[in-house]
C-alpha cells in the first residue's frame, strides 16, 4: 500500500508521501500466481476503490468496474500492471520476490538483517478470500496492449516465465516498448 502515499489505506493508518527515501525496494510476487488473490479482493469495495483511485490519479486508465468485466479477471490483470508500473516509478534498488526462497539472500543482505523464511510465506494473507476461477487461459481475447503490458512488468520483476505464458496470447505484432 506504500506507493499509494496515502495516511490510510482500507485496512489501517500508513505513512503518507514518501519522500526522499533513498533505500527502497519491491515486493513482488508471481503475476500470473497473483490473480487468483487479486480477484476477490476488486469485489471488496473500500480496496478496489482506494486502488482504482491512486491508479487513475497517477495514469490515463482506470480499472474496468465490476459489470464490464464479471470475472474480474481483466481488472485484475490492469491493477497488478498498474500498480507494479507504479511501483517502478520509484526506482527501487531491489526487486524480492516473495515467491523465490533464492531471493532470500538478497534481501538479507539490502536491510543487514537475516530472513528467516515461514511456511506461510508463498499463502495469500487472507487465505479464505481466494478465488479458482483464474487460469492463463482465460487471458485469450483480451487487449494487446494489457498483455503486452503485463508480460513486460512480469519480465522487469523477474518472472521471464510468466512473460512467456502471458505473451503466447497476444494476437497482433504489438511491439512492446522494452523490446526496442
Amino acid at each position: 500500500m506504500l506507493p499509494g502515499e496515502r495516511y490510510r489505506n482500507p485496512y489501517r493508518d500508513a505513512i503518507g508521501p514518501l519522500g526522499d527515501f533513498h533505500r527502497i525496494f519491491c515486493v513482488a510476487r508471481s503475476p500470473l500466481d497473483a490473480m487468483n488473490s487479486i480477484i476477490p479482493e476488486n469485489a471488496d469495495r473500500s480496496s478496489f476503490a482506494f486502488r482504482r483511485d491512486i491508479l487513475s490519479a497517477r495514469f490515463s486508465e482506470t480499472l474496468p468496474e465490476r459489470q464490464s468485466d464479471p470475472e474480474g479477471i481483466l481488472s485484475s490483470v490492469i491493477s497488478y500492471t498498474l500498480w507494479f508500473e507504479l511501483c517502478m516509478s520509484f526506482l527501487p534498488q531491489l526487486i524480492y520476490r516473495v515467491d523465490r526462497p533464492e531471493d532470500d539472500a538478497l534481501l538479507a543482505d539490502y536491510v543487514g538483517k537475516p530472513i528467516i523464511r515461514s511456511e506461510e510465506i508463498n499463502r495469500n494473507s487472507r487465505p479464505k478470500k481466494r478465488s479458482a476461477s483464474f487460469t492463463p487461459e482465460k487471458l485469450a481475447g483480451f487487449p494487446d496492449e494489457w498483455l503486452v503490458r503485463f508480460a513486460d512488468i512480469a519480465k522487469g520483476l523477474g518472472y521471464p516465465e510468466d512473460a512467456e505464458t502471458i505473451r503466447r496470447f497476444i494476437v497482433s505484432d504489438v511491439a512492446s516498448p522494452n523490446d526496442a
